[in-house]
């Protein structure tokens, strides 16, 4: 298992290849709970500091500690209201209306700091008519006080798992709420917010058919490659690989349905960004982040823009 994926379950397969537990059919909310490994809870803990041969309480300090082997997470004040994981889940299934979503993938990041829940949204996409990308429904959680809890929809090509997030016309694809009060009035929020996933999905299928309508040439996808590369200061090795790995993969066979096009050369930019090209010291928890809440200055964002350019 990797340093930073402490436990997790998936279906089938999984986007960072090969960890945790594999099943073979989507699970429930209890099944998935357990499979994760997300079955434990956090507490709050008064937080003391040494007073020469006492200890003393500091005011409206805790510490979120993890009750099964007292992992501690981080500080927070008086006003955090933790959200356990079997909650996490009920609020899931709560939010699609069901109560019984279909969990595609869970588990926890480094040492349980970070918990994630992911469900797969019936209604895929199929760019063009030929090539497959599915929709899920994504929520975070964070056990140090270092974030919110966020549910986003989250697009992803199917022969490569290569996540497409992208912002789209100023379209809203998550909600955030902090850790204070209880959740329970924040159902209805989530859901409205949420609604807005169904037209960031249909935006991101009307822009894919646009790109996979337009033909592109090896030669034009390394003409934008350099400029690519200038703009981020790329020095000759990273230009390089720039070139060989995007080039590669615009030619490949995962993008062979759909190569020749804009379509081909938007997921063979971000493909390799995202798992081609060496990550050095980021890791796994930093680079799933920026795959699944990247902001309008990605590569993403980057690479549609120049493709969408009258001149590229």
């Amino acid at each position: 298992m990797s340093a930073n994926v402490e436990t997790m379950f998936s279906v089938r397969e999984v986007p960072w290849h090969g960890l945790g537990t594999i099943v073979e059919q989507h699970l429930t909310a209890a099944e998935a709970l357990k499979a994760s490994g997300l079955d434990w809870e956090v507490e709050k803990v008064p937080v003391f500091v040494q007073d020469g041969d006492d200890y003393r309480k500091v005011p409206r300090q805790f510490v979120i500690q993890r009750k099964t082997d007292g992992q501690a997470y981080g500080t927070v004040g008086s006003s955090y209201k933790p959200l356990q994981n079997a909650d996490a889940f009920s609020f899931f299934d709560n939010l699609v209306d069901s109560g019984e979503a279909k969990y595609e993938t869970a588990g926890s990041l480094s040492e349980g700091k970070v918990v994630w829940i992911m469900s797969k949204i019936p209604e895929g996409i199929q760019v063009g008519g030929v090539d497959p990308v599915d929709v899920y429904l994504l929520l975070t959680n964070r056990h140090d006080g270092q974030g919110s809890i966020t549910a986003a929809v989250t697009p992803v090509r199917v022969v490569c798992w290569n996540t497409l997030n992208i912002a789209l016309r100023g379209t809203k694809r998550a909600w955030k709420v902090r850790h204070v009060g209880t959740m329970d009035g924040k159902l209805a929020e989530a859901r409205e917010a949420l609604e807005l996933t169904f037209k960031y999905t249909n935006e991101f299928g009307q822009m894919a058919d646009q790109l996979i309508d337009q033909p592109y040439t090896s030669r034009r996808l390394h003409t934008l490659l350099d400029r690519f590369a200038e703009e981020r200061k790329m020095g000759d090795s990273a230009r390089q690989g720039l070139h060989d790995g995007v080039g590669d993969l615009f030619q490949g066979e995962s993008l062979a349905n759909v190569t020749g096009t804009k379509w081909a050369a938007f997921n063979a930019i971000t493909e390799y960004f995202e798992h081609t090209r060496k990550h050095g010291r980021k890791n796994l928890e930093t680079r799933l982040g920026h795959s699944w809440f990247g902001d309008q200055r990605t590569i993403r964002q980057d690479a549609l823009a120049m493709l969408s350019g009258s001149s590229n």
